[in-house]
């Protein structure tokens, strides 16, 4: 099976907030992990539970249990499962002098969602898998809500907790049920919201992270304010955050789905995106649009339009904003899922599948909003394809990622790529990468190339951090001098 798609995402920055970014490394570890393995062992004791080694069946449900078998197919030495911020900073102090002769490398997994290699999982190191971290504590006060969570918790659980309180509250988090809280908190994370909110980073009041020293701190506004914006959008270069609080709004209802249309109506879809956020009328709107090849849509030639929009306000009635994306014509009609849902909903409808057999790969970059370099986007994207053959940031100090008002609105151009034979994998990510280079070409070649990669939207060949500037690097370097993350 293979699937692949062009996403054109908005990213709209209020005046109150900015972003930026840093990328994980693709590191493969010295074949001598097994040192590590034996201090965790005398650490711990042989039989902790926190310890789960090769050959067993734990182990191997663990170690498949990612988006992408880009990942899966890795094998640490051992997979450490802690449950408390005590339990990691006992391992950090246990593998630091390990990891700073060079003799290990470590990796750090929430939900496993992000597919780019090796950015969850390490061959022949040693992965802290964070799910057992999995508390959620709702914190009402005189004027606000706010919600501690931990890292290892995936977004749909968070809206779970949220909805049955009948409090009416909503949180910026992740468009998946399945993604994990801690990777989009700190690659930066779009939500529905991000046209009101700005990013899901801007919306965090604090962290609590584990140095490399071992020391458990808490990161915010007042206290350790750099590392609190270095964590916002600069990964987990810094330290393994253990939980996050994060500000709650009031929000009932949303209005949003999925319509899918032949392709020839997908130009139309890109002028109405683009001068909808040139000249926005509301903040409540988080748009997307994509052109695709699904073997699902093979009678039909194989590629289709997909608008995916939603109106974040409760509404009655379809908003009248939303109708040059729903009311595209013709349209598959028996696909068609737009109706007033709830969070849960939205974040149910856009969660893919996890087979944990899939090869899965993300590449993106940024443009400015305008029609005609999206449009010879989608252009490059399809005549590609015929050839294929298969087998909100200035508050709170800001953040890390180098993006401010002045930047947009802006599009994110995202090539996703589903396929099963590992055989396949030049020709699919050679095909990706050669799309992408020439769009890139041709957004410079008109002007409107911004240079900022999205951190859970990159492949490991993309320098996410160095796209931030020059300036936001320096800093995220000398915030990251621990010489372990």
């Amino acid at each position: 099976m293979l699937r692949l798609l062009l996403f054109l995402a908005s990213i709209v920055l209020a005046a109150q907030y900015a972003a930026g970014l840093v990328t994980p490394s693709l590191a493969s570890a010295p074949r001598d992990g097994i040192t590590a393995a034996g201090a965790l062992v005398q650490a711990f004791g042989a039989h902790d539970d926190r310890l789960v080694f090769q050959g067993t069946p734990q182990y191997k449900k663990l170690n498949g249990d990612y988006l992408s078998t880009f990942n899966s197919e890795l094998e640490p030495v051992l997979i450490f499962l802690p449950s408390t911020s005590a339990d990691v900073a006992k391992f950090v102090k246990c593998v630091q002098p390990l990891v700073g002769l060079g003799l290990v490398y470590i990796a750090v997994r929430g939900g496993g969602q992000q597919p780019t290699p090796a950015c969850n999982n390490v061959a022949q190191g040693v992965t802290v898998d964070l799910r057992n971290m999995a508390g959620i504590t709702v914190n009402p006060t005189a004027n606000s809500v706010t919600l501690e969570v931990e890292a290892g918790v995936r977004w749909g659980t968070v809206y779970q907790i949220l909805q049955p309180l009948g409090l009416g509250l909503g949180v910026a988090g992740g468009r998946s049920n399945t993604n994990g809280v801690g990777g989009l908190v700190l690659s930066g994370g779009l939500s529905f919201f991000s046209s009101r909110d700005g990013f899901i980073t801007d919306n965090v009041i604090s962290f609590e992270v584990v140095l490399a020293s071992g020391q458990v701190v808490t990161a915010d506004p007042w206290t350790n304010a750099d590392l609190y914006k270095a964590m916002r959008g600069g990964g987990n270069n810094f330290g393994i955050m253990t939980k996050v609080t994060m500000r709650t709004f009031q929000q009932g209802s949303l209005y949003g789905g999925s319509g899918f249309y032949p392709p020839q109506s997908f130009p139309s879809q890109v002028d109405a995106i683009v001068s909808e956020l040139n000249s926005p009328t509301t903040s409540e709107t988080h748009l997307m649009v994509s052109v695709a090849y699904s073997k699902r849509f093979e009678a039909f030639g194989g590629t289709v339009g997909l608008n995916q929009v939603y109106y974040t306000a409760p509404t009655a009635e379809p908003p009248q904003i939303l109708e040059p994306f729903t009311d595209v014509q013709p349209q598959f009609d028996v696909l068609n899922s737009m109706r007033n849902m709830t969070l849960i909903d939205a974040a149910n409808e856009l969660t893919t599948p996890n087979t944990n057999d899939q090869r899965v790969a993300y590449m993106n970059l940024h443009v400015k909003m305008g029609s005609a370099t999206l449009k010879s986007a989608s252009d490059i994207y399809l005549a590609a394809l015929y050839r294929f053959s298969l087998r909100k940031t200035s508050n709170n100090d800001g953040n890390g990622l180098g993006l401010g008002p002045s930047n947009g609105p802006i599009m994110s151009v995202l090539l996703v790529a589903w396929w099963d034979n590992p055989g396949d994998d030049g020709l699919v990510l050679g095909t990706g990468k050669s799309i992408l280079e020439q769009i890139r070409s041709e957004a410079s070649a008109r002007g409107t190339l911004i240079p900022f990669i999205y951190m859970d939207y990159a492949f490991n060949d993309q320098d996410v951090i160095g796209s931030y500037g020059s300036g936001n690097k320096k800093f995220l370097q000398t915030v990251s001098k621990s010489g372990i993350f």
